[in-house]
């Protein structure tokens, strides 16, 4: 009895992520705020974004998702895009990334797994899930508080390219908090072992 129990159990973690992603969003909470314009150099535009209710901690084993909701600019060569915490830290998501290439209604996805690699420097930006620029990625967020936030957009180059200039813009941001992979299988591995001390 107690062997069908564990291979239930073993079974149910394995296929639990699949469950989560075609059934249930694979996050615990999701916070947005609104875009804007990006404006030519010397633009610099800060973004805040408050998670509510207060106090949200992101810790091991949990991380942490950006999301940048249809990102427009005719020049995306010029954009340094930085993530700033509660407590000042501070993360390059991107720079100087896509070369001269339009970008028009992009959603852009950025965490610590990045299963399509960094942004392409001398290539087309297309929709996709990203590893952020900076040393150090998310996991430097894994201390800390989740109230207010601070998405940094510079434009850092002028275009020369007429009145309109190289303005720019996008929708939204969104951060998640996501729970990683790692605390299913652990849950798994201890449950084995629970059965196991039983059954001596």
């Amino acid at each position: 009895m107690r062997r069908i129990i564990a291979v239930a159990l073993l079974l149910g973690l394995a296929f639990a992520p699949a469950a989560m992603a075609d059934n249930e969003p694979n996050y615990l909470y999701e916070f947005t705020a609104p875009g804007g314009s990006i404006v030519e150099v010397p633009g610099v535009q800060f973004f805040p974004l408050t998670m509510t209710p207060p106090g949200i901690q992101i810790t091991h084993p949990l991380g942490l998702e950006l999301e940048i909701t249809n990102l427009t600019h005719p020049n995306p060569a010029d954009l340094n895009i930085f993530l700033i915490d509660p407590f000042g830290h501070s993360l390059e998501i991107m720079d100087d990334r896509g070369d001269q290439m339009v970008v028009e209604n992009v959603t852009l996805t950025f965490n610590d797994k990045g299963a399509d690699g960094y942004l392409p420097v001398g290539g087309q930006i297309v929709p996709g899930t990203y590893l952020p620029e900076g040393p150090g990625a998310f996991s430097k967020f894994t201390n800390g508080g989740t109230d207010a936030w601070l998405l940094v957009v510079i434009d850092d180059d002028a275009c020369n390219c007429g009145p309109s200039g190289d303005v720019g813009s996008f929708d939204s941001y969104t951060l998640r908090v996501v729970p990683e992979p790692m605390t299913l299988t652990l849950m798994g591995i201890g449950a084995v072992a629970v059965l196991r001390r039983k059954r001596r």
